[in-house]
């Protein structure tokens, strides 16, 4: 399922669907005019000012509405020479007319009339809510969100930003420019992809040895193992890494800004300024961002001075035209709008405060009354005013006088000095009302509407606020607090900025639409881990569905579908659905369950390798990933399945800093580690050189509490940063070889963790592993829960005949050339891991065309059991070629016979690659041979897989 997790294509046409169906059904919202967005672009397209049209003819220009909205849309609006008719008196075609021009054509001799087609603003809607959607997926890919299209999908079918979509209102223009933002932030400030995705960020600096330069006497092995810090700290040149080496957080590149990256920064002020004008509640969260470039986005206070203020001249820059203008209009140089009191009355108010003494928080406020009382505000005979109580609470009566209009900067100025009245007179009242209103507008269901569509939202909504938790303290957890608050303070302020404002200002749900794409981002955070078929391959043991007709996400667990092996039989779609005391494992086998000890098991499912934390390396040979942390006894994990292991220095073999992101590099660095020798340690750095020396940590700290790595190597000591580091191996000869596993079960865990348990039992509490090195380990979930994480389980020492254990009779290869190619014995032809383009395997034969391969046996019946596949295609191999003809044929009574013949070839990328399932019952034979031919289709990637190719005995 990866290419569905990653596609933004198939997202982008649910969207299309979702909103274009929305639009289409709610086009009669369209011709609503709530804020009279459409009423001023029409004036400004007619007549080129920004304002009212009075009745008498004349316009009154006006700063009630910020000009950015009204300006986009004044550009879709067009003269006509028809009668301005409702939908239900335009004739033949309502439906028609009234969406692309709402009204029919009529004979009139009226003059031509500006008018604004609701199918245009439709369009425009409909381009803005696609164009959100794809920066969704963009920004999620960009922080290494495991399920980028599903936070697009939230995006797309968010309650809100649909609802918005059907009103002609600001909130989906500013949900576009919001992520437009995060978007530019990103680049400016590139998050560094691996503390993104490996938790390799904050004070984790590994420290081998005490701060003392004297090496502690258990971790001495000869005078030459541990050496004492040389007096000079000078790096030589020929080994200084350069400028790559010294990124200290996810915000810091000291290097030389790309070009691209100034116009981003550039463009970053431009947004936050056209946002302003577009709704001015953007005006704090611009300040909140400027002072986090100020504060938080680079080590160089020089360079965070010069963004903050390029950042901050473009907001100016962009507010300028329209402060001038309201200054040479009004007299006053007003940045936002004449908007402000009334909303701040509106939440502010005798009436409203009455009503939550009386009914608490709830929503289902009347606001008629104060509209009726507010009206009276223009009545000359009115002997009270706003600012009074006794106006809101009196009998209404209209004193018979003609009203006399304020201005427009009175009528504001009125607002606000009516509402400051209740809030100096009652400020408890006014810190409730507050709260109040924050529950508003983060509250999970409307109060009105349908009964069923209001439940169905609360379900989305309590569903995304649950899984937007959980992402975050995933990703906290992670990548640290410190790498999280950076890599995401554009988001979080506009989250806070909202939140502060609408505690004192009016609020309801709509108003956090242009914070609905970040709750997605972080909902979708939530399942990286549990997700079903991550990048690496692999199935994985959880999967995310949506459910659109409902509007609402649930996560629910499903097992994954993996061939299992055992001593006698294969079955290729077994599940695991749980593992019960002494090792006793369940398996869903075609419907049914099957219970199976762990000593029959032969392998279910596969490794797919450290490829997206970081690790360490354990004296036995396991690998557990997560956030690794050291102190002078040890290491502590921080690991999303495990709870935090403490791990003593004689258990830890290395160390893998910087996630290998693919496959490829896994096997490539992997093999580097095995293959270390020697009794110094063995250094790879993330540009690609290697150091040899003894490592240890220094007492000096960078500004975010990181140690320094010394490497003491030829006399001089290397000052590296934990960011410099792809992996550590340490001293391979105080810690000996790699040992074999001949009792140990290995585990592989969705999030790369490779485990040689010698027992694993469920409890009360979780799943309780003892390690073949010693180590006891408690999973922090329950058992159920973490049966789910299990991707593969192994037993290379399985009590049966593997054929890479065999001698073989005779090997031969027939080669097209001078170059001949050895059979591989759990290893590949070259002398890798048996691997896929997704997975590594434990036991097997490798084998290239044209060779044949000869096994002498007793006779005994024997039943032959193996998984044969392609290998992974060589670097440089076109992936769509490589094809085989494979035989298996046995000698009985002098004479070869044919078994089993079979082709593989090669499947396009992307989709499954063939696989021969071989369960063949041998009887007399004598020996039996494996022929590796070549086919038609492709002789390049021919590398053939005889995986846990065993004879057990019938």
């Amino acid at each position: 399922m990866s290419h569905l997790k990653d596609s933004l294509w198939w997202v982008l046409a649910i969207a299309l669907v979702v909103r274009g169906g929305a639009l289409w059904f709610g086009q009669a919202d369209l011709h609503d005019d709530p804020d009279a967005y459409t009423r001023l672009a029409t004036n400004w397209s007619r007549t080129g000012m920004f304002g009212f049209d009075a009745p008498d003819g004349s316009m009154q220009p006006t700063a009630y509405r910020p000009p950015l909205y009204p300006w986009l849309l004044s550009w879709l609006a067009v003269e006509s020479n028809v009668d301005r008719q409702s939908p239900a008196e335009s004739g033949a075609y309502p439906w028609l007319f009234s969406w692309m021009n709402v009204e029919s054509p009529t004979v009139s001799p009226s003059p031509p009339i500006t008018i604004l087609p609701v199918g245009f603003v439709a369009a425009l809607h409909l381009l803005l809510g696609l164009a959100t959607v794809g920066l969704t997926w963009s920004i999620a890919r960009d922080l290494r969100i495991g399920w980028p299209a599903l936070a697009a999908l939230l995006v797309a079918c968010d309650p809100i930003l649909v609802r918005a979509s059907q009103l002609v209102m600001t909130e989906t223009l500013a949900a576009f420019l919001a992520l437009v933002a995060w978007k530019l932030w990103l680049v400016v400030y590139p998050p560094i992809l691996s503390e993104l995705s490996s938790g390799q960020c904050g004070p984790t600096l590994r420290r081998r040895n005490p701060p003392s330069n004297t090496t502690p006497r258990s971790l001495q092995c000869g005078p030459t193992l541990r050496r004492r810090n040389p007096p000079s700290n000078t790096v030589p040149r020929s080994l200084q890494c350069g400028p790559t080496l010294r990124r200290r957080n996810p915000l810091d590149n000291n290097a030389l800004r790309s070009l691209p990256q100034w116009f981003a920064l550039l463009g970053l002020g431009f947004v936050f300024g056209v946002s302003i004008l577009a709704r001015p509640t953007a005006a704090p969260w611009a300040v909140l961002c400027l002072l986090g470039i100020c504060f938080l986005s680079s080590q160089c206070w020089k360079r965070r001075i010069n963004d903050s203020l390029i950042v901050g001249l473009l907001v100016v820059a962009c507010l300028a035209p329209w402060v001038l203008r309201n200054l040479s209009v009004f007299g006053k140089p007003i940045w936002a709008t004449t908007h402000g009191g009334y909303t701040l009355l509106l939440a502010n108010n005798p009436l409203i405060y009455q009503h939550f003494k009386e009914h608490g928080p709830s929503r289902n406020w009347d606001a008629e009354p104060f509209h009726a009382r507010w009206a009276e505000r223009f009545d000359p005979g009115q002997p009270l005013r706003p600012f009074d109580e006794a106006f809101w609470f009196g009998p209404l009566g209209a004193s018979g006088q003609s009203p006399v209009p304020l201005h427009e900067l009175a009528d504001d100025q009125m607002a606000y000095m009516a509402a400051l009245g209740p809030i100096s007179r009652e400020p408890l009242m006014f810190a409730l009302s507050g709260l109040y209103r924050v529950g508003w507008l983060w509250a999970a269901w409307p109060n009105t509407g349908p009964r069923i569509a209001r439940l169905a939202i609360g379900l989305w909504y309590i569903s995304l606020f649950v899984a937007a938790i959980l992402g975050v303290r995933q990703m906290v957890r992670r990548i640290g607090f410190g790498a999280w608050i950076q890599v995401w303070w554009l988001p979080l302020m506009l989250v806070v900025s909202l939140t502060l404002i609408h505690f004192v200002y009016w609020s309801n749900m709509r108003m956090r639409a242009p914070a609905c794409a970040v709750l997605a981002i972080a909902a979708a955070a939530s399942v990286r881990k549990r997700a079903a078929s991550n990048a690496r391959g692999g199935a994985q043991s959880t999967t995310t569905l949506l459910s659109i007709g409902l509007g609402v996400v649930f996560l629910a667990s499903e097992l994954s579908a993996q061939t299992l092996h055992t001593l006698g039989d294969i079955q290729r779609e077994a599940k695991l659905k749980s593992i019960g005391s002494n090792g006793v494992l369940s398996f869903l086998v075609a419907g049914r369950e099957a219970t199976i000890p762990a000593e029959q098991i032969v392998r279910w499912g596969a490794w797919s390798g450290v490829l997206d934390d970081q690790a360490v390396w354990l004296s036995d040979d396991s690998f557990v990933c997560g956030q690794v942390s050291i102190n002078t006894t040890g290491v502590t994990l921080t690991n999303d399945w495990l709870q935090a292991p403490s791990l003593a220095w004689k258990l830890v073999r290395g160390l893998v800093l910087a996630p290998p992101r693919t496959l490829d590099n896994w096997l490539t660095l992997h093999a580097q580690m095995q293959s270390a020798s020697g009794e110094e340690d063995r250094v790879w750095l993330v540009d690609g050189k290697r150091l040899s020396g003894i490592v240890r940590v220094g007492e000096a700290r960078d500004v975010r509490g990181e140690p320094t790595l010394h490497v003491d190597s030829s006399g001089q000591s290397i000052s590296l940063r934990l960011t410099d580091i792809q992996a550590i191996v340490f001293s391979p000869t105080l810690l000996g070889s790699v040992p074999e596993h001949h009792a140990a079960t290995q585990l592989s865990l969705v999030d790369g963790s490779r485990l040689w348990t010698t027992q694993f039992d469920p409890s009360s509490t979780g799943m309780e592993l003892a390690l073949e090195c010693g180590l006891e380990l408690q999973s922090i979930d329950e058992s159920s829960v973490f049966t789910g994480a299990i991707l593969g389980i192994a037993r290379p020492s399985a009590a049966t005949t593997f054929l890479s254990d065999l001698t073989p009779a005779r090997y031969r290869h027939l080669p097209d050339s001078t170059l001949s190619w050895e059979l591989g014995a759990d290893r590949d032809v070259m002398g890798g891991a048996l691997h896929t383009e997704q997975t590594i395997f434990l036991r097997g034969l490798a084998t290239h065309s044209s060779s044949q391969v000869a096994y002498r046996w007793d006779g005994s019946p024997v039943r032959m059991l193996a998984e044969v596949t392609l290998a992974a295609a060589l670097p440089g191999a076109a992936e769509r070629l490589g094809s085989v003809s494979c035989q298996i044929l046995i000698a009985r009574e002098g004479k070869l016979q044919t078994a089993h013949s079979f082709s593989l070839q090669r499947a396009a990328e992307g989709t499954a690659q063939p696989v021969e399932m071989i369960d063949l019952e041998l009887q007399h034979a004598q020996l039996i041979v494996l022929v590796t031919d070549k086919a038609d289709y492709g002789q390049y990637g021919d590398h053939v897989l005889w995986l846990d190719a065993r004879l057990h005995p019938k």
